[in-house]
């Protein structure tokens, strides 16, 4: 998608995303994934986006589970975990979340109690 937006002359409003890339958190995160993912759930609760009418993606999103790794660091199940477990990819919450725009500069802290469900 981002070479054809880079082709289509899109290449200022675009940024590749490799979610399997190390973590700007490093000391929290597994990966870039699990540390998007938790960003966004955390920007829904604080009201900073929003969610469409979409029961679809809804679901999706509130299907992701996490765990602490042995290093206590935050990771997402496996995608492939979470397409066999509810039956299908979950194409629109990873769409949701990666292109969700993300606010750079000052990192905020986050909260990694074990209470809160992860999406």
């Amino acid at each position: 998608v981002v070479d054809r937006l880079n082709q289509l002359g899109h290449a200022h409003k675009t940024t590749a995303v490799n979610v399997g890339a190390g973590a700007q958190r490093s000391s929290l995160f597994l990966n870039k994934r699990a540390e998007l993912f938790w960003w966004f759930r955390e920007a829904l609760e604080k009201g900073e986006v929003a969610l469409p009418n979409d029961p679809a993606l809804i679901s999706e999103l509130a299907s992701f589970r996490y765990q602490y790794n042995a290093a206590g660091k935050i990771q997402l199940e496996r995608k492939d975990e979470t397409k066999r477990r509810v039956g299908h990819s979950p194409d629109r919450a990873d769409a949701c979340v990666l292109g969700c725009p993300v606010k750079r500069g000052r990192q905020r802290p986050v909260r990694t109690s074990r209470s809160y469900i992860a999406v």
